[in-house]
């Protein structure tokens, strides 16, 4: 009997070959030829599977999405309004340094990020992905800060949230210079400054 191969397997197989091959490499490297190679299976499964380098860019981008909204779906938000103030910012700054890359999986992450996001502003066939991640964090950030008490959370929160981009950026550009202590405190300053520059209800 042939074998039978499952899907979500054979998908997450894809993209983890495609992953490795923009970080080693860039974008340009990750042609369907060169990751069907990675992954150790032939072309024509990979084309079965996504069909076009297009499709491949925007499942990774999904896939990754993914991965950090589970990390992020162990948390409640409506917990924070239930703990006392320093319990609660604690919490708070935990759930923000989950989209900074402290380890070597977001790492890995932010790098392949922001890759694609070059990609797609030059290309311009990934929009959509990136779109439903960023109004994701701003959706985190403005939870964070209305159980904090703030009254008009709509700018700080965008503000957060870019402060959030920006050190993603840094830390994939220089990562020499920032230990997850040294980011988790910067993350700490940047909400500490978002809920005391607004005001609280």
């Amino acid at each position: 009997m042939p074998k039978v191969v499952d899907a979500t397997e054979r998908l997450a197989l894809i993209h983890d070959a495609t992953i490795r091959l923009i970080v080693t490499g860039g974008v340009a490297h990750a042609s369907l030829r060169n990751v069907a190679a990675e992954a150790g299976i032939n072309i024509g499964s990979v084309r079965h599977y996504v069909g076009s380098t297009g499709n491949l860019l925007r499942g990774v981008v999904e896939a990754m999405s993914q991965a950090v909204t589970d990390r992020l779906e162990s948390y409640d938000v409506a917990v924070l309004q239930q703990l006392g103030p320093q319990e609660s910012f604690e919490l708070a700054v935990d759930m923000l340094c989950e989209l900074i890359p402290l380890d070597d999986q977001r790492r890995t992450e932010a790098a392949v990020w922001l890759a694609l996001l070059e990609h797609s502003r030059v290309h311009g066939d990934l929009g959509g992905a990136f779109d439903y991640m960023a109004s994701g964090i701003r959706i985190l950030t403005t939870g964070i800060l209305t159980a904090a008490g703030v009254r008009d959370p709509e700018l700080p929160a965008e503000a957060l949230a870019c402060a959030l981009d920006g050190l993603v950026v840094a830390m994939v550009a220089a990562p020499e210079h920032y230990s997850p202590e040294f980011a988790k405190n910067l993350v700490h300053w940047q909400l500490r400054q978002a809920v005391a520059g607004t005001g609280r209800s």
